[in-house]
């Protein structure tokens, strides 16, 4: 899962949420993006989430929810879970909108 920040320079975490439930630990913001690889643990729909921290000059901010449906794997290695990532989502700014603001 990946999340874009703006403007590119800001510093501070992302927290990525299943519905009220942390997803991992908190991600750095590096050049604008945050990013974490994640496995889920059950198929269905999932409401993702992240909330970035702020930083010097930026408000942080919650993206709006996204559903995201976890299906099996279709390897032949016993059916190991989907995983979300970059290319699942075709950018974090469609999914999970821009995070963070110039401050005043």
């Amino acid at each position: 899962m990946t999340a874009q920040v703006s403007p590119a320079d800001a510093v501070g975490t992302v927290q990525f949420f299943d519905g009220d439930a942390e997803i991992g630990d908190p991600v750095e913001v590096v050049d604008g993006i945050a990013e974490l690889v994640y496995t889920f643990d059950s198929v269905g729909q999932h409401e993702i989430r992240a909330e970035y921290s702020g930083g010097p000059g930026v408000e942080g901010s919650t993206s709006q929810v996204q559903v995201l449906e976890v299906t099996e794997s279709g390897g032949t290695d016993g059916g190991s879970l989907g995983s979300l990532d970059i290319e699942d989502i075709a950018g974090i700014a469609g999914i999970l909108g821009i995070l963070g603001s110039l401050g005043d």
